[in-house]
C-alpha cells in the first residue's frame, strides 16, 4: 500500500495515452487505404485522347462552295415548271460547263494552267454556247408529246392557228398541204376511222355549200322596198260605180 502511495499515479494520463495509441492505429489504416487507392488509379491505363482532325482552309472553302451549289440547284429544281426547251438546253449546257471547270480546277489545284489547256477550255465553252443558241427542234417542246385526251386537244389548238394562217400566204400551196397532210396523217388509221374522217369532211362540204347558196341569194335579190311603197301611195281606191249611176240620167 505504501508503494502506490509513494508513486505519482495518474489514471487520466494512462487513459489518454491508450486513446492516443488507438487514434494512431486508425490514422495509419486510413492512410494505407488512401495510398492503395492512389496506387490503383496510377496503375489503370489512361485512354488516349482522340486525335483532332485538322481541316485546311482550302478544304473548308471547297465544302462551303459545294454546299451552296447544291442549295442553288435544289432551289432551281423546286421552282422549275414547264421550261422552254431552248432555255433548258442552255441551262444544262452551262451546268455541264461549270462542272467541267470545277473538275479541272480540282485536278490542277494551285498549279498554273498551261496556255494550251486554257485555249482548249475557251474553245469548248464557245462550242457549248453555239449549241445552246441553235434553233430548238419541235420535238423538244412538251406539247408535241401528248399522252391523254386533253393534251391531244391542246396540240390541235396549237397547230390549227399556225397552219390555217398559211392560207393567207398562198391558197394554192395551202390546199396542196391540206390534201397531202390529211392523207399522211390518216395512214395509221383503220378503215372505220378513215370513214369517220371522210364523214366529217362531207359535213364540212355541206356547210360550205349552204353558205355559198346563201351568199348568192343575197346578191341576186334587188332592193325594191322603196318602189313598192310609192306604188301603194299612188294607188286609187275610189269606187267609181256610184258615179256611173248618178250620171246615167238617160
Amino acid at each position: 500500500m505504501s508503494n502506490w502511495d509513494d508513486e505519482d499515479y495518474d489514471p487520466e494520463v494512462a487513459t489518454s495515452a491508450l486513446k492516443a495509441s488507438w487514434d494512431d492505429e486508425e490514422d495509419d489504416t486510413v492512410l494505407d487505404d488512401w495510398e492503395a487507392a492512389l496506387d490503383d488509379d496510377d496503375e489503370k491505363p489512361k485512354a488516349a485522347p482522340k486525335p483532332v482532325k485538322k481541316v485546311s482552309l482550302a478544304q473548308k472553302i471547297k465544302e462551303r462552295e459545294q454546299k451552296e451549289r447544291e442549295q442553288r440547284e435544289a432551289a432551281a429544281v423546286q421552282n422549275l415548271a414547264e421550261e422552254d426547251p431552248r432555255a433548258k438546253k442552255e441551262r444544262l449546257k452551262k451546268a455541264e460547263l461549270e462542272a467541267d471547270l470545277d473538275n479541272a480546277a480540282d485536278l490542277i489545284g494551285d498549279l498554273n494552267v498551261h496556255p494550251r489547256a486554257a485555249q482548249l477550255e475557251k474553245e469548248k465553252a464557245a462550242a457549248l454556247e453555239r449549241a445552246a443558241a441553235a434553233p430548238a427542234k419541235l420535238s423538244d417542246f412538251q406539247v408535241f408529246h401528248p399522252t391523254n385526251k386533253n393534251e391531244f386537244e391542246n396540240l390541235r389548238k396549237t397547230l390549227v392557228p399556225i397552219l390555217t394562217d398559211l392560207n393567207q400566204v398562198s391558197a394554192l400551196h395551202y390546199s396542196n398541204l391540206a390534201t397531202d397532210l390529211s392523207r399522211d396523217v390518216c395512214k395509221p388509221l383503220t378503215i372505220d376511222q378513215i370513214r369517220k374522217v371522210v364523214a366529217t369532211l362531207n359535213a364540212l362540204i355541206s356547210e360550205k355549200l349552204r353558205q355559198e347558196r346563201a351568199n348568192r341569194g343575197k346578191k341576186a335579190k334587188p332592193q325594191v322596198k322603196g318602189i313598192s311603197m310609192k306604188v301603194d301611195e299612188a294607188k286609187d281606191t275610189t269606187n267609181y260605180d256610184d258615179f256611173d249611176d248618178d250620171l246615167d240620167f238617160m
